[in-house]
């Protein structure tokens, strides 16, 4: 199935600063993801995602990874507008839910201890 047509949008129009602070605000509804975990996941450098959140360099070419990420639409990136849609505001919902999970099930996985074999007491040991 082709892919619609993207209208072609001036970089002049744009205000990156602004679209930055969306990125930002949206990486941090999106279950207070840090920002490691936000270049990890469009897979750059830290130092490329601050360049995206202080709105120097726009990211195009990773507005859909942030829109699975997020559930935001590339619109509301670039200008703030998102058409109302329960559907996808529920998706954050869930995925928010899904990472703050995630990031439970990694301090477990931090903080349990490793099963501990057991052994007979030694009196017992000698009597056998």
């Amino acid at each position: 199935m082709a892919s619609p047509k993207r209208q072609a949008v001036s970089t002049k129009t744009l205000d990156g600063p602004a679209i930055g602070k969306r990125i930002a605000r949206a990486r941090k509804e999106a279950g207070g993801m840090t920002g490691r975990e936000l270049a990890e996941f469009l897979d750059v450098s830290e130092r490329s995602l601050r360049d995206y959140e202080s709105g120097g360099t726009i990211p195009w070419k990773h507005f859909a990874r942030l829109e699975q990420l997020t559930g935001r639409s590339t619109e509301w990136f670039l200008y703030g507008r998102e058409p109302r849609d329960p559907a996808a505001e529920r998706h954050r919902e869930v995925m928010s839910e899904l990472r703050r999970i995630g990031r439970e099930l990694a301090e477990v996985k931090k903080t349990a201890r490793p099963p501990q074999t057991r052994t007979r007491p030694r009196r017992l040991q000698a009597r056998q």
